[in-house]
């Protein structure tokens, strides 16, 4: 609502002048700038996040659904998320995007918890919604899901986002070492000692240094043996020629090998 509306509704006719009052008019009637709504990509930072060769396979579509990716907003960002930081899974190039988007997904929500069934209804719920209304029986809709769910692209992503164990449970590895010192200073057997203090040595111990050596020369064989000496006693003969009186150009158009007749 414009001022001079605000004026009109308040019964209030102010003397304005006229440059002033088409000035406010053409504010009046401008559009208002559409909000942006929080948690949504553009296409430029979908774009600058993706490898340069799949830039241009950006399409409206594939960001309309990047962007109603799921009607819960927090899962929505997790997939999101998912789809950018996994995104070198797509430099081989032998993926779709949208297949690469909807295997984002359906790995978010097994990451979150759920079965595969249900994260595949949720993953592609219009597929789920038409077996249902074609009254599919869960066996039916079983096998699609386990299909998909035991694909190259589905299983790559997941195993990219599995933490180590190592890392996952780097927490117990600190405590199972503070009891084995414990034992190694307060045990009352020797040998649990013993023992606890080999347990502390072969989780303190430095990584071994690994070295790689690498035979690069050249080994002689019979040919190229073969090759050297008769090569040795041309030069031989011709040194000996040049010494006996021999002109050089006449040693320069010798040949080296005569053709035997058959």
């Amino acid at each position: 609502m414009g001022r001079l509306d605000i004026f009109k509704m308040a019964d209030m006719q102010p003397d304005i002048p006229p440059e002033v009052e088409a000035e406010l008019i053409q504010e009046s009637s401008m559009d208002p700038q559409e909000p942006i709504e929080e948690g949504r990509y553009s296409k430029a930072d979908i774009k600058e996040a993706l490898p340069a060769q799949l830039r241009t396979k950006v399409t409206d579509s594939l960001m309309a659904k990047l962007n109603s990716v799921s009607q819960d907003p927090d899962v929505a960002d997790e997939i999101r998320d998912n789809f950018l930081g996994f995104n070198n899974i797509m430099k081989e190039g032998k993926f779709k995007l949208e297949d690469y988007l909807n295997a984002c997904a359906y790995a978010t929500y097994k990451m979150m918890g759920h079965t595969n069934q249900s994260a595949w209804g949720l993953t592609f719920p219009d597929k789920m919604a038409r077996m249902r209304a074609e009254n599919r029986n869960d066996s039916y809709i079983s096998g699609f899901v386990h299909s998909y769910s035991k694909g190259k692209l589905v299983n790559t992503i997941i195993e990219q986002a599995l933490i180590p164990s190592f890392v996952l449970n780097v927490d117990l590895h600190q405590k199972a070492l503070n009891v084995c010192a414990d034992l190694m200073m307060n045990a009352k057997s020797e040998k649990v000692m013993v023992d606890a203090a080999k347990a502390v040595l072969e989780a303190t111990r430095a990584p071994e240094k690994s070295q790689v050596q690498l035979d690069v020369t050249v080994k002689d064989n019979s040919g190229i043996d073969e090759l050297k000496s008769i090569m040795q006693e041309v030069a031989d003969n011709q040194i000996n020629q040049i010494e006996g009186g021999a002109r050089t150009r006449d040693i320069a158009h010798q040949k080296m090998f005569e053709k035997e007749d058959s």
